[in-house]
């Protein structure tokens, strides 16, 4: 229960002070990706992510960007490497209700290379499973005012 508390505060920290340092992602094939600097240091170390072209699209269509937040640690001999998703606005700072997380942990390979690894697996899977017509949606209608009315 210990353990559970101490990632889940890490992660709270994590999204409230590192989620206002959003900088350009490093090593994508869509321009319109956002992280911080927990991802972009594991997209650095992996060789980018790749987002599917129709994603891409939809994205430069609509004048949306995805939105990454994430971070690594090891905490009492666990290594932890957790990412959020969601999409963006980066013109009027709205930002999709719909969003999805996902966090990895490993008791056996415990370093902050391994967390790295880790995060980096959670971004993956976290463009393979998230509704990006959805959250498009929702910022579409947080523009046009028809948002949860």
């Amino acid at each position: 229960m210990k353990k559970l508390a101490a990632v889940t505060a890490l992660m709270f920290a994590a999204i409230t002070g590192l989620a206002t340092q959003e900088t350009q992602a490093a090593n994508t094939n869509c321009g319109n990706i956002y992280a911080n600097a927990g991802i972009n240091s594991a997209m650095r170390e992996y060789g980018g992510i790749q987002i599917p072209d129709k994603v891409c699209k939809l994205l430069k269509d609509n004048k949306l960007a995805l939105d990454f937040t994430g971070d690594v640690s090891v905490i009492q001999g666990v290594s932890v490497g957790w990412s959020s998703l969601r999409v963006m606005d980066r013109n009027t700072g709205y930002h999709s209700t719909y969003s999805m997380s996902q966090t990895y942990v490993d008791k056996k390979l415990v370093s902050m290379n391994r967390a790295q690894e880790l995060v980096y697996f959670s971004i993956e899977d976290l463009v393979k499973d998230f509704d990006f017509r959805r959250a498009v949606k929702e910022v579409g209608e947080m523009r046009s005012g028809k948002f949860g009315g």
